[in-house]
């Protein structure tokens, strides 16, 4: 839980809910687990202009391998750093798998994504909770504290400490369990094994398809209004009490519309001045800000937005591990995917805020307390969404530009 003066320490409590073991005590035994797979296998090679696609595919693999080894221990400590860069070894690793998954027979790749996508759901849950935490406690903290009426910080802080403790445990359990062996062991077979046979045009071709099915994504977004579901992601919904909002990450029906039209659209969320505040008792609805849906036919769909975004992430770690032969070029078009992952990133968290918040209004109405300063910051989050849609096109136009790709549309 944080209080409103301090969230920031309480988003550091809530992360780390148990102290962390002295420097230089002794790992839990299961540490040895990943360090004798890290020492199996084929270690990373230096970058060579020689190396076909499939050499450079395969040590891109095996350098993921040993980022996840090597951040395994403090994940299973809890530590919010080695969470994120495990869950995003293990994405690179899934995410490689898919793209070049022609370069390798179907029994090679799809058990082991399929154990993949199982740990990057456990990584997932603790760190979207982590970030939850961090965007709602910086709301809460950065709100004029005359609009925050009632248990607000105390509510919100509540439900994500049972959500992170639940997502942690999960995790840490998993992380000893034969089931997270037998995923090392699919990884350390398949790093040991010969590169695949595949010239370096071949690779680059699979990098290509790769970004042009992400473009499509994008675009089919940004026509398309009605809500789809994201086929590609775990289920992470929250198991809440009946009274508790639900936390799920993908729940977009509790998710207020947003417009991208105009200010007129707009609550007015402005706390400049006590005439423009909105009235905080709990029985002036009149008085609350308008969160209604007014507009919704000009939003792009969100669930197909957050896909979008994925597969742009599938697309960048495709130039990444063409990149020691690649060389600039790669390296430009990675940082131009990379802002326009951060815009989309950023978008769908203000969303996905937004819903929280009024799923807290919702049940703070009925344990009888105002349900005003939720839907206040409710409107903030929607704002800023609002912000950042409006910043998708030219990131998108960045990251097509024809010298950003000519390196990779080369046939």
């Amino acid at each position: 839980m944080f209080p409103p003066a301090r969230p920031a320490r309480a988003i550091a409590e809530l992360r780390m809910p148990g102290p962390a073991p002295p420097r230089g005590s002794p790992r839990p035994a299961r540490d040895g687990l990943d360090d004798a797979h890290r020492a199996s296998g084929r270690s990373e090679t230096g970058p060579e202009p020689a190396r076909t696609g499939g050499r450079l595919v395969a040590d891109y693999l095996a350098a993921q391998r040993d980022a996840l080894l090597t951040a395994a221990p403090g994940a299973r400590r809890g530590d919010p750093d080695a969470v994120h860069e495990m869950r995003t070894a293990t994405r690179r690793l899934r995410s490689t798998l898919r793209t070049f998954r022609p370069l390798w027979s179907h029994d090679a790749t799809e058990p082991l994504r399929t154990e993949l996508r199982w740990l990057g759901g456990l990584l997932g849950a603790v760190r979207d909770t982590d970030v939850l935490a961090e965007i709602l406690a910086a709301a809460i903290g950065a709100a004029d504290p005359a609009l925050l009426v009632g248990p607000v910080a105390d509510r919100v802080g509540r439900q994500l400490a049972v959500d992170a403790e639940a997502a942690r445990a999960g995790l840490a359990h998993a992380l000893t369990d034969d089931r997270y062996a037998l995923l090392l062991d699919r990884l350390a077979t398949l790093v040991a094994a010969p590169a695949p046979d595949a010239s370096y045009r071949q690779a680059r071709a699979h990098a290509r398809e790769a970004l042009h099915r992400a473009d499509r994504r994008l675009d089919a977004a940004l026509r398309h209004p009605a809500t789809t579901p994201s086929s590609d992601e775990p289920d992470r919904t929250t198991t809440v009490a009946p009274d508790q909002p639900d936390l799920s990450t993908t729940g977009a029906p509790d998710q207020p519309d947003v417009s991208t039209t105009g200010a007129s659209d707009q609550p007015d969320v402005s706390t400049t001045g006590a005439s423009d505040q909105p009235d905080v008792s709990t029985t002036g609805a009149p008085d609350r800000p308008d969160l209604s849906t007014a507009g919704a036919r000009d939003e792009p769909d969100r669930a197909m937005l957050h896909d979008a975004r994925k597969a742009y992430k599938r697309a960048r770690y495709a130039a990444e591990a063409l990149a020691p032969v690649a060389g600039e070029p790669a390296d430009r078009l990675v940082h131009r995917l990379r802002d326009l992952q951060d815009v989309l990133g950023d978008l769908h968290d203000a969303w996905l805020a937004a819903g929280v918040l009024q799923a807290h209004a919702a049940a703070a109405q009925r344990d009888g307390e105002s349900p005003v300063s939720y839907e206040v910051l409710a409107a903030h989050r929607t704002a800023a969404a609002n912000d950042l849609l409006a910043l998708v096109p030219r990131a998108r136009r960045r990251a097509r530009r024809p010298g950003v790709r000519r390196w990779l549309e080369r046939r």
